[in-house]
């Protein structure tokens, strides 16, 4: 199969090379925002700060922005440049009062944190607020006062005009993807029947929002981390504290911050292990660092969709050399430096269990009932014999599903996660929902070739088989449980499903065969 590109034909990309294309449209604005301020650090006699400025901007945005639509890209550049100037003169009073930037910092992040309850918008908008702050620990500002809050938000106006730009362009091109359908907002209306509640979504009477309890967690974890650096690593207080907010960032659970901080450890101990010693042959002020950061940077960019690891290894390399190149060089800041990411590895988990924990159940179940409420709408449209909508629930179905999987990969497994009746765990929860996206994925396939199937008295009966079972399941979860065997009768209901489809689409085919040759 091909597809244009740029006037020409191309074969279509598999996984591996798609991947590789984002990667490339990333470090593309990434290396058009350093150039533009390179040029304005020259032209305004600036200190390089705001270049390290354009770049962790640039490459955060490329890939936080890749899905945006119209209206998150205007928000994003309204938001962006007034949180860059109020993250200057943060940086400025970390320097100068500790103690107050400190706190600002934190409690910055925290508010950003929150407003995720507000919805996926507030929860962009928190992201691009919160980019500019972590940006201000890797390079922290050299200058101060409004001039230097103006010049910052100016970079990061133009760092999100060449992100928005080689996106725009990279989709017009085909080399970017449109982004995926929503998951998370099952049209409740398309249902043939009324659907049953998923996981309540609000917290039940007395217990804390998700969000809340994540910005609070973020607060007492970069608060510790504050107060901890400073005393062990005065010099390089700023590795502890970066470390303790990956760590903790957008947490998916218990297990997800101890499975993130496992990664995170042993890449970035790689990483900067290769780097120190790298480092060497490379003297302060030597451009051919500069290169050398590019170089893994895009690395970075294409391996952290096959493993965070790789992304922790790269991103700690790329700071390293950044590091080497202001004059922090020699083997004698390797321990310093994997302490301080160690220790706020140790206080993001600290955390995250002891402080509100959010539980890897919690989420399992949310993210079950969101793929349920979802199933039941391709339920309903094939109820309805409507298969151009059977063909955009199965999107939306496999994005729910992709989410799922990213908690099963991160829960603890054992006795972290055994549910009271010993069996419905997370894993096992995932691994009953998991092949039902293969049948329905056979299943569109053989109704797309075969519409008619649909009105087949038998057919009809497995589909209200699988619309009860479905809405059993959910029935399930909204009521506090992770019914593994309500989930099994669930794939099992549509591989049933499949196979009598197949079978009368079968038949059809031989029939219609044998009327062509009797004509």
């Amino acid at each position: 199969m091909r597809t244009k590109f740029g006037g020409f034909k191309r074969a279509r990309l598999d996984p591996g090379l798609a991947k590789l294309a984002a990667a490339g449209v990333v470090m593309a604005a990434t290396l058009a925002s350093f150039f533009v301020a390179w040029l304005v650090e020259d032209l305004a006699r600036l200190h390089s700060d705001i270049v390290v400025l354009a770049v962790a901007l640039a490459f955060s945005l490329g890939r936080a922005q890749r899905d945006s639509d119209a209206r998150a890209r205007a928000i994003g550049a309204v938001l962006l440049p007034v949180a860059a100037a109020a993250a200057s003169e943060i940086g400025t009073l970390m320097a100068t009062h500790a103690p107050l930037g400190d706190a600002l910092f934190s409690s910055g992040v925290a508010a950003a944190t929150f407003a995720r309850r507000f919805g996926p918008v507030y929860a962009k908008a928190g992201t691009l607020a919160t980019l500019p702050l972590i940006a201000v620990l890797v390079a922290p500002p050299a200058g101060d006062g409004l001039s230097h809050a103006l010049w910052a938000a100016l970079i990061a106006t133009a760092a999100m005009v060449c992100v928005t730009l080689s996106q725009l362009l990279a989709r017009h091109l085909g080399v970017l993807v449109p982004p995926a359908p929503r998951p998370l907002r099952p049209a409740a209306t398309t249902s043939a029947r009324p659907s049953a509640p998923s996981a309540p979504r609000r917290p039940r009477r007395g217990a804390v929002a998700p969000s809340t309890r994540m910005a609070i967690q973020m607060a007492v974890g970069l608060g510790t981390a504050f107060a901890l650096s400073h005393q062990l690593f005065p010099g390089h207080w700023s590795w502890t504290v970066l470390s303790s907010y990956i760590v903790a960032s957008a947490n998916r659970g218990r297990g997800d911050v101890v499975h993130k901080s496992g990664l995170r450890v042993v890449g970035a101990s790689c990483g900067t292990i290769a780097a120190t010693f790298l480092s060497g042959t490379f003297g302060p002020g030597d451009r051919s660092a500069v290169v050398a950061i590019f170089a893994v940077l895009a690395l970075a960019s294409w391996l952290r969709s096959f493993s965070y690891a790789y992304w922790a290894a790269c991103v700690t390399a790329a700071l390293a050399f950044l590091h080497g190149y202001f004059g922090e060089q020699g083997t004698s800041l390797l321990l310093t430096r994997l302490e301080g990411i160690g220790c706020g590895a140790v206080i993001a988990i600290a955390a995250s269990w002891f402080v509100l924990p959010i539980k890897t159940r919690d989420i399992v179940r949310r993210r079950a009932a969101d793929a349920l409420a979802v199933l039941t709408d391709y339920v309903g449209a094939a109820q309805r014999g409507d298969p151009d909508q059977l063909s955009e629930q199965r999107a939306r179905f496999g994005a729910a599903v992709a989410q799922l999987d990213q908690v099963a990969a991160t829960h603890v497994p054992g006795w972290v996660s055994r549910g009271n009746d010993g069996r419905d765990r997370p894993a096992n929860a995932v691994a009953a929902l998991r092949p039902c996206l293969v049948s329905v994925h056979a299943l569109t396939e053989q109704v797309g070739a075969q519409p008619p199937v649909l009105t087949v008295p038998l057919v009809r009966r497995e589909l209200d088989a699988l619309h009860g079972a479905v809405l059993a399941a959910r029935r399930a979860i909204a009521g506090g449980q992770l019914p593994v065997p309500a989930l099994a009768a669930v794939s099992g209901a549509v591989a049933r499903l499949v196979v009598t489809v197949g079978t009368y689409g079968v038949r059809a085919t031989a029939a219609s065969d044998t009327s062509s040759s009797g004509e």
